[in-house]
């Protein structure tokens, strides 16, 4: 049995070229002196007014560096980012499925923030669907990682949505889109919003950028989730004044469903 899984919510893009580092050094938020063929190291590419159009996983490799991004994103990356890239000798291609393990081995990419598990786009032997997708979404979840979608995106600052923990931003780099107003936030003062880890009360489909209240106050908005057994486990950002552990009510189609906020570590 292969010990990869096919992880069809995740996608990748490859960028190739002589500029590959130069273009990821002006428009990233992490330097991209970092991204090694080590780890896949988080960064985020954000607008001019400082809001993350997408979270992403990169790894350099010979054949240029790789972009992992929410599969719901790949069109719209593959598309704007070449209009950023004018001047430049970089290229920008769609890639193989995206694929990870929890059994990585010396010569695999692990994750940066979680070396026990390792991610692959062009993994050498076959890999059939497998039930463990869903573990791995869990897992992401646990390390709090803010996968947006195209309601989500451009409406949170990196520092809402947990960059910093992750170790997603640098300070020290120079200039990217957004990067005078997400330094004046670190230097200057706080975000007024924050992520957390919500663990809902029962299963439920619940669309990215639901609203999330605290009584009958909108308090936030859900990113993203996932079914753990009978419970609904995700991530939302809401008023940083929020109490730890509050408890609160999340829109779906069919009405609200109550949930509690929970230490990331702590959601099952």
């Amino acid at each position: 049995m292969s010990r990869w899984i096919e992880l069809p919510q995740l996608a990748a893009i490859r960028m190739t070229g002589s500029d590959a580092g130069a273009f990821a050094q002006a428009q990233f938020t992490a330097d991209s002196a970092t991204i090694s063929d080590q780890f896949w190291h988080p960064l985020a590419w954000c607008d001019p007014k400082g809001r993350v159009l997408s979270f992403m996983l990169a790894n350099r490799s010979h054949a240029g560096i790789d972009l992992i991004v929410p599969a719901v994103q790949l069109d719209f990356m593959a598309n704007r980012l070449p209009v950023y890239a004018i001047g430049r000798q970089v290229s920008f291609e769609p890639t193989a499925n995206v694929r990870g393990t929890f059994a990585p081995q010396s010569s695999d990419a692990s994750l940066a923030f979680d070396p026990a598990r390792a991610l692959s786009v062009a993994p050498a032997d076959p890999c059939p669907e497998h039930a463990a997708a869903s573990n791995w979404r869990y897992h992401d979840l646990r390390c709090a990682l803010p996968w947006l979608q195209p309601d989500t995106a451009g409406r949170h600052l990196p520092q809402s949505l947990g960059l910093e923990p992750l170790g997603a931003i640098s300070y020290d780099k120079g200039c990217y889109p957004g990067q005078e107003i997400i330094a004046r936030v670190h230097y200057l003062g706080r975000s007024r919003y924050r992520t957390v880890a919500l663990r809902l009360d029962q299963i439920a489909e619940i669309a990215a950028n639901s609203a999330v209240y605290a009584g009958e106050r909108k308090a936030g908005n859900w990113l993203w989730g996932t079914r753990w057994t009978q419970v609904t486990l995700g991530l939302a950002v809401v008023d940083d004044a929020l109490q730890p552990e509050a408890n609160l009510t999340v829109e779906t189609a069919s009405g609200r469903i109550s949930g509690q906020v929970t230490p990331v570590d702590q959601l099952c």
